[in-house]
């Protein structure tokens, strides 16, 4: 308990130290964030409420085997990732050379908005076809036979055109509509886009992102949305008008408060399927929030010592009859399906030494990446999926799944051909002028 507890205070020094000197900016957020949750890590600890919910049995031995030193590392990660975040603010982005012409990409804007609204009229239909069996028995289901989801929401004879549909609209979701979405809002703050133009984009994408979560009873899902929208509220705040900025506000509470109540729709479902009570379900909230951080000390750190070296990490690269997660569960003794935080996740596979190489290795590929003087459009694909790396990486190593290693390499293709060339040059720097002399009389007006 008194190390999760010092775990925590640590985090909040943090927080405040970078608050007081950046202000509310992108890397506090995320430091707010890892304060928050190291909360909920040492309320797990209060009573030993941990064990019990976990159903870990021989806790005095677990107690005694707990080690500050895997906490001191994870602290320090998280510290070289987010460190490079503080310099990602408006002063530091120039959109004003780009691979394409405005007109180009504010056409490419429009053609991603209208097969993102055909993806989010599929989510809704799917939403509805979800709530008649409710969302928590559906995201069981899912669990319990792999690609029921399929056969649900894309049978009858026009099947697999929604599929397409569908596909092509993650895609954009994943890939094109966050920079598009972010060049919208900084010529919206120029005042260079129209206020119709910039809702119908923007919009599309941010309501396409958080009903995913929804439609599949994923409350991880619905998080990270969130988180992953917070970005351009932090990057672009100080230069909106008070009156749009009230207005988001508002609609920021008004969601907080719609996914609160479909959480807890989803978690008390989900619970009466395996015939849970209230205080259940209040415990296994508390454990969905805060159960990384015992786990990385009493459940992985020093108690596991035959490592897959990424055969479970990556075992969908080497088809497997076994299920390997059973499989190195009974090797390691350790429970593989928990909440790791990146890492736990390292050390589970690769041992304590190379985690850290690792873990620098990342470190120094964010440092070098985010050591421009300016960002430019089409650095703020791999910005965002840094940032979310980061988020991520309190719960589990992100860059694991096939989804998300394919939208790096799509979003790495994407900034080459947004990269400014030259023949660019002297119109896009007149442009650039007139540009930063349109957001400073912006800042001044807000």
């Amino acid at each position: 308990m008194s190390i999760l507890a010092c775990n925590s205070l640590l985090y909040w020094f943090t927080f405040i130290y970078y608050y007081r000197k950046d202000g509310m900016c992108v890397s506090t957020m995320l430091w707010l964030y890892y304060a928050t949750f190291s909360v909920f890590g040492a309320l797990l600890m209060v009573n030993d409420m941990y064990f019990d919910v976990m159903g870990i049995p021989d806790k005095a031995k677990r107690l005694e085997g707990l080690s500050i030193e895997p906490y001191v590392l994870l602290y320090l990660t998280f510290y070289l990732f987010v460190i490079p975040l503080r310099r990602v603010k408006m002063d530091n982005l120039d959109f004003s050379k780009i691979g394409l012409s405005h007109f180009r990409l504010r056409k490419l804007g429009r053609i991603c908005c209208f097969f993102e609204i055909i993806y989010i009229l599929i989510k809704l239909y799917q939403l509805y076809l979800v709530s008649q069996i409710g969302f928590g028995v559906f995201h069981d289901m899912q669990k319990e036979s792999a690609g029921i989801d399929a056969e649900f929401f894309y049978g009858g004879s026009i099947g697999i055109i929604i599929r397409f549909l569908n596909y092509i609209g993650r895609f954009i979701n994943l890939v094109f509509m966050p920079t598009i979405s972010m060049y919208m809002i900084y010529m919206f703050c120029h005042k260079a886009v129209s206020k119709k133009e910039f809702f119908w984009i923007v919009g599309s994408y941010f309501v396409g992102k958080l009903i995913v979560g929804v439609v599949g009873g994923s409350r991880g899902m619905m998080f990270f949305s969130v988180m992953e929208l917070l970005i351009y509220y932090f990057i672009f705040k100080d230069y909106v008008s008070k009156n749009l900025k009230r207005g988001i506000t508002r609609f920021g509470l008004v969601l907080c408060i719609s996914i609160i109540l479909v959480t807890l729709s989803i978690s008390i479902e989900r619970n009466d399927n395996i015939g849970g009570g209230n205080v259940a379900v209040a415990e296994n909230i508390l454990r969905y929030l805060g159960e990384m951080w015992p786990n990385l000390g009493l459940e992985y750190w020093d108690r596991v010592h035959v490592h897959p070296y990424g055969e479970l990490l990556y075992s969908y690269l080497v088809p497997s009859n076994q299920d390997l997660t059973v499989e190195w569960f009974y090797k390691t003794g350790a429970h593989t399906w928990w909440f790791f935080t990146i890492l736990g996740r390292l050390y589970f596979e690769y041992s304590k030494f190379l985690s850290i190489v690792i873990i620098l290795f990342l470190a120094l590929i964010i440092r070098k990446f985010m050591s421009k003087k300016t960002y430019r459009l089409c650095d703020m694909g791999i910005i965002i999926f840094i940032y979310n790396f980061c988020v991520g990486s309190l719960f589990n190593l992100t860059l694991i799944d096939p989804v998300t290693l394919f939208s790096l390499m799509a979003l790495i293709v994407l900034s080459w051909i947004l990269k400014p060339k030259n023949r660019y040059g002297k119109t896009r720097s007149l442009y650039r002028n007139s540009l930063h002399e349109q957001l400073q009389s912006t800042k001044k007006l807000s």
